[in-house]
């Protein structure tokens, strides 16, 4: 058969007897010297490995923004299908492999993984370090030798790494990001091959974990892998490509919402200690600032599992009675919940064992869980329906805060999480149809399962259990390379040192925030630093709220209002990184932040700097308008996007000696020529 050519965007494919293969993604050439390596799939069952010429592509279906690929084994027990499709308004791409048994038996699938391979180079790869209150750290890394094997703790897909990396080789122009959209447990692996003299080539291969991946299918039966996204960046940094892949999640993953509501949360008040008149007085300084949502954290129930009302502690079993006095006061009520992790102590264990697996025996106290629903099974599915609508409809619940505490735990099914994780967001999906006006938030721990399968399901995707304000501005960075930045809900914690005013009567009274996730320890903060940094998203508050003096107050209403004008924008908008990502471990610096909304074509740009360092006036240039845009700021000037984009925009802070970070909000309405 002579060569037959295909191409998808910057994308280029050859079929040659049977034989698939990848020849360039944009700059990139992906020819390698071994013919193993070759190929888009690295699949292994029972005892045969098939990548390379083990592989025949037996059909090509192609059209503008797609191509689609049938691939199968000499014998025919199997069948793999490969989709490619192209996004124009954003040009990623995104990619679907199925694999199936064609045969007549059982076959146990060990591997199925997407494979990009490239010719012999000088690589570096990028990738995210993500834990605990220091979520989404990366950094570039040199390897030339061995596999690096990015993955998570189990079913937490953003703890320990985040399913995410670039990549990119000394003569490209451009580097490329990979994004897996997770079902369970995911693997990015880098791996260098030596041959002979020649310099390493790099083989890329993503999707379901294989560690103790051991799936048995049936005749007919068949594993589709996780989606897998595609990105090639317009420059060498990472940064380079943000608001095109928000174009794309915004057009193809993230659900519609409504403006999502201004929130107060219980957890950094008094965290489990619930006191219904300091509750009264913190609804009262909620409703005062502009708060929309009241949501009681943990402290109200049992024990995980069993969602009873303590009889002697916090609402004393009369937390409905409570949930009315929110409503009355404007706002809704809503709760937090672990809904996948259930305790030893909860009687459903033993009342319904089919429901649930074993995951984390040794785990204890409150918010121990040691068994995980089954929601691989319809029982388990079943029960945990009937389990969220029950407290939604018990409580009348507007708001719904689902946290993950715990590891999910190993998969003995084989599965690597994937049925358990389908199965859950399933029931997920249930409940957002069977109550369309419930706001679900994905808290995960402080964000240690966020990913783009998370972004289809919930309203809201907590940043970080961090309420260090700075430390988050960091922390965004990096979310704004994997993650839709608008839908990020992040709070201000706060409270106040009361009227200490050791500088004078005229200073305004110290504001205090944690510098991590406790009150264990703390420091000040300027009010407007805190807030602005708050409204990049999904704005919220923890803390004591009553304890803010009147002044403080007055601020913080002010500034709830005018987000409240803003926020549609800001969580449909596509997000620019205008200053570069860095550490959290760097306290200093400039950090500008662009979202813009397509649609209405509002721009909001977040500037934020350490004041006591002397470099307090720049220009910063907005970038990715489009070219007929035109925009007029709040004192009325307008300006065309080429004029902004070429001038830029100055930013200027008065230098102080003391000084700590400060913060700016321009924002440009688009107006007519």
């Amino acid at each position: 058969m002579a060569k037959q050519k295909y191409g998808l965007g910057r994308l280029s494919f050859t079929l040659e007897d049977e034989q698939l293969q990848l020849q360039f993604c944009g700059d990139y050439c992906c020819r390698t010297h071994l013919p193993e390596l070759g190929g888009i799939i690295q699949a292994a069952f029972g005892t045969q490995r098939l990548e390379g010429r083990a592989l025949r592509c037996r059909q090509v279906t192609a059209s503008p923004l797609e191509l689609a690929f049938r691939l199968q084994d000499e014998a025919g027990t199997v069948a793999i299908q490969s989709v490619w499709t192209l996004c124009p308004q954003s040009g990623l791409f995104s990619r679907r492999d199925r694999f199936c048994n064609t045969s007549s038996a059982t076959i146990v699938l060990r591997r199925f993984l997407a494979r990009f391979p490239f010719a012999a180079g000088d690589y570096e790869v990028y990738a995210q370090h993500s834990r605990w209150c220091r979520e989404s750290q990366g950094q570039w890394c040199a390897f030339n030798s061995g596999t690096l094997k990015l993955a998570h703790r189990w079913g937490r897909t953003t703890e320990g790494g985040a399913p995410y990396a670039a990549l990119r080789e000394k003569y490209c122009r451009h580097a490329l990001a990979f994004h897996v959209v997770p079902a369970g447990n995911w693997c990015l692996k880098f791996r260098q091959y030596g041959f002979s003299n020649l310099k390493p080539m790099l083989i890329a291969e993503l999707g379901q974990d294989d560690e103790d991946f051991q799936l048995t299918l049936a005749p007919g039966e068949s594993f589709e892998a996780p989606q897998i996204l595609l990105q090639l960046l317009p420059e060498r940094e990472v940064e380079s490509g943000s608001a095109e892949l928000h174009r794309y999640l915004l057009e193809h993953l993230a659900p519609a919402v409504p403006p999502l509501p201004v929130v107060y949360n219980t957890w950094l008040d008094k965290m489990t200690t619930l006191e219904v008149p300091r509750l009264r007085r913190q609804l009262a300084a909620a409703r005062a600032i502009g708060c929309e949502a009241f949501v009681v954290d943990a402290g109200w129930f049992r024990c995980l599992g069993d969602w009873q009302e303590l009889a002697d502690q916090a609402f004393q079993g009369q937390m409905a009675l409570f949930a009315d006095e929110v409503r009355a006061a404007g706002l809704r009520f809503g709760l937090w919940l672990d809904g996948e992790a259930f305790s030893a102590l909860a009687p459903v264990i033993q009342e319904h064992p089919e429901c649930f697996v074993s995951s984390n025996p040794d785990a204890a106290g409150l918010l121990g869980g040691n068994y995980r629903v089954h929601a691989a099974s319809p029982a388990g599915r079943s029960y945990l329906f009937d389990l969220l609508s029950g407290l939604i409809q018990k409580y009348h619940l507007g708001y719904l805060k689902f946290d993950m505490n715990n590891s999910s735990g190993y998969d003995c099914s084989g599965a690597e999480l994937a049925s358990f994780s389908r199965g859950w967001f399933t029931v997920i999906e249930q409940i957002r149809r069977a109550f369309p006006d419930l706001i679900m938030e994905n808290c995960a721990s402080g964000s240690l399962r966020t990913d783009l399968q998370t972004l289809q399901i919930f309203s809201s995707h907590f940043i970080s259990d961090n309420a260090n304000i700075h430390e988050v501005l960091r922390i965004t960075q990096g979310m704004f390379l994997r993650f839709l930045p608008g839908r990020l809900f992040r709070w201000l914690v706060t409270t106040s040192t009361g009227d200490f005013r050791p500088h004078g009567p005229a200073t305004p009274a110290y504001l205090v925030q944690p510098n991590a996730a406790t009150w264990l320890q703390f420091s000040t903060y300027e009010a407007e630093f805190g807030l602005l940094a708050t409204a990049m998203g999904v704005m919220g508050f923890s803390g004591d709220l009553d304890a803010l003096p009147p002044e403080a107050r007055k601020t913080f209403a002010a500034v709830v209002q005018r987000y409240k004008q803003h926020r549609q924008a800001i969580q449909n908008s596509e997000g620019t990184l205008l200053t570069p990502v860095e550490s959290m471990n760097r306290p200093e610096g400039w950090l500008v932040f662009q979202f813009f909304d397509r649609r209405s074509g509002e721009l909001n740009i977040f500037a934020f700097h350490k004041v006591c360092d002397g470099d307090c006036c720049r220009i910063f240039h907005p970038c990715g308008l489009p070219p007929d845009w035109r925009g007029r700021d709040a004192s009325g000037h307008s300006c065309s996007a080429a004029q902004l984009q070429d001038d830029g925009v100055q930013i200027a802070f008065e230098y102080h000696q003391h000084g700590d970070f400060q913060a700016q909000w321009l924002s440009y309405s688009r107006c007519e020529a």
